[in-house]
C-alpha cells in the first residue's frame, strides 16, 4: 500500500514499496495540466510492474518545485530511502530539473534526467520561451542557494537540436555527468525513448549500477525508425512552404502511434493550418475520445475551430479546457481573447492585454 510521507497544500510525497529490492527510485513529476495532488507518480506503473520501490514527489502546480517546504519534503524522502544500496533520482523536463537539483537532499547515488531545464528564471535563461506562463510567475526559493550534487553519477538525456542542449551546457558548469544525445528525440525525449523501448531498459540498468552512456546513445539513434516522436520532431522542423511533406510525416507518425492523443491532436493542428478543416476536426475529436476532457487536447481543438471560423465552438472548447485546468493563466488568457472576439464591443481587461503574448506563444508552439 502507498505510504504518505509528506503533504502540504502544494506537495505530496508518497512511497510505493515493499518489493524488497536493493534500489529505490525517487521520481519527480513533470509539467502538468491537472493541478491536483491526487494523481499517480511519474513512472509509477512501470516501477510497480518491475518490482522497484519508489518514492514519488508530486507538485500541485508547475512552479519548478520552488516551495518553502521543499527541504522538509526532501527530508522525508531521505529518511525513507535510507538503507537502500542504490537511490536513483529520476524525472523528465521539469521533473528532471528537480531530479538534478534536489539530488543532494535525497541521498542519491545516481541521477537520470530526461531533457532537464537548467532554470526557467527569465533573468537566468532569457532565451527560454517554452514555459512562458511558469517563467512569468517564477519566484526563486532555493534555486540559487542549493548546491549541486557532485558525488552521484549522473546521466542527462536530451535532443541536441533544440534548446535542451543549451540547458545541458549550463548544467556542465556545475555538475559532472554523462551526456546521452538523441538527435530528433524532441522535448521531452521521454516519449521517444519509451517508443523505441529504451526508456524501460535505461531505468532498469541505472537501478543495477553505472551504465554505458555511449552504448545507449548509439542504440537510441539506431532505433529511430520506430519512433513517432522522431517523425513529429522532423516534421515540425520543416518549413511551412513544404507543408505537404510535413503533413505526410505527421500522418506516418500517427500511423506508428494510433493511440497517442497528443500526436493525433498535433496532426489536427497542422491540417487546420493547411485549410483541411473537416479532417482536422475529425482528428481532434479522435484525440478527445482517447483522452476525454484533457485540457491540452481541448486547447488544440479550440485553435483549429478558430482557424475554421467557428468562434462559438472554439469558445466552448476553450471554456471546458480552462475549467478542467483549474483556470491556469494560459487557458484563461486564451478564453478571454476568444470572448472578446465573440463580443467585439466588450472591453478587454488588463489581464487579457498582459496575457496575450503568452497566448500567441502557445499558438505558435501548437501550430
Amino acid at each position: 500500500m502507498p505510504e504518505q510521507l509528506f503533504r502540504s497544500d502544494d506537495l505530496l510525497v508518497r512511497k510505493v514499496g515493499g518489493h524488497g529490492g536493493a534500489c529505490c527510485v525517487v521520481t519527480f513529476d513533470s509539467f502538468t495540466d491537472f493541478r491536483t495532488l491526487e494523481r499517480t507518480g511519474f513512472g509509477e506503473a512501470f516501477l510497480v510492474a518491475n518490482g522497484i520501490d519508489a518514492i514519488h514527489v508530486i507538485p500541485r502546480d508547475n512552479d519548478w518545485y520552488q516551495y518553502a517546504e521543499m527541504a522538509d519534503a526532501m527530508a522525508s524522502v531521505r529518511a525513507a530511502a535510507r538503507g537502500y544500496q542504490r537511490v536513483v533520482t529520476y524525472g523528465s523536463s521539469m521533473g528532471a530539473y528537480a531530479a538534478i537539483r534536489l539530488a543532494p537532499l535525497s541521498g542519491a547515488h545516481a541521477i537520470l534526467a530526461l531533457s532537464p531545464q537548467y532554470s526557467i528564471d527569465p533573468t537566468v535563461v532569457p532565451w527560454e520561451q517554452r514555459w512562458a506562463e511558469s517563467s512569468a510567475r517564477f519566484r526563486r526559493v532555493w534555486e540559487q542557494s542549493l548546491p549541486f550534487e557532485r558525488r552521484a553519477e549522473a546521466y542527462i538525456v536530451y535532443d541536441p537540436r533544440n534548446p535542451d542542449r543549451r540547458h545541458a551546457d549550463l548544467f556542465a558548469r556545475h555538475l559532472r555527468f554523462a551526456r546521452i544525445a538523441v538527435p530528433g528525440g524532441g522535448h521531452p525525449v521521454t516519449g521517444y525513448l519509451a517508443e523505441v523501448g529504451l526508456l524501460q531498459e535505461m531505468i532498469l540498468a541505472v537501478c543495477r549500477g553505472p551504465i554505458d552512456a555511449r552504448a545507449f546513445a548509439n542504440e537510441a539513434r539506431a532505433r529511430r525508425g520506430r519512433s513517432a516522436q522522431y517523425l513529429l520532431t522532423e516534421a515540425m522542423g520543416i518549413s511551412w512552404r513544404r507543408r505537404a511533406r510535413r503533413i505526410a510525416l505527421m500522418r506516418e507518425a500517427v500511423r506508428l502511434a494510433p493511440d497517442n492523443p497528443g500526436m493525433i491532436s498535433r496532426l489536427g493542428l497542422v491540417l487546420a493550418r493547411a485549410g483541411q478543416f473537416d479532417e482536422a476536426i475529425a482528428m481532434h475529436r479522435r484525440s478527445l475520445e482517447l483522452a476525454p476532457g484533457h485540457p491540452n487536447m481541448l486547447f488544440n481543438f479550440s485553435l483549429s475551430l478558430e482557424r475554421s471560423g467557428d468562434i462559438a465552438a472554439a469558445l466552448a472548447a476553450m471554456q471546458e479546457a480552462s475549467d478542467r485546468a483549474d483556470g491556469a493563466v494560459i487557458y484563461r488568457a486564451r478564453l478571454e481573447d476568444l470572448r472578446a472576439r465573440a463580443a467585439p464591443g466588450e472591453r478587454r481587461t488588463l489581464f487579457g492585454e498582459v496575457s496575450r503574448a503568452w497566448v500567441r506563444l502557445a499558438n505558435r508552439l501548437r501550430a
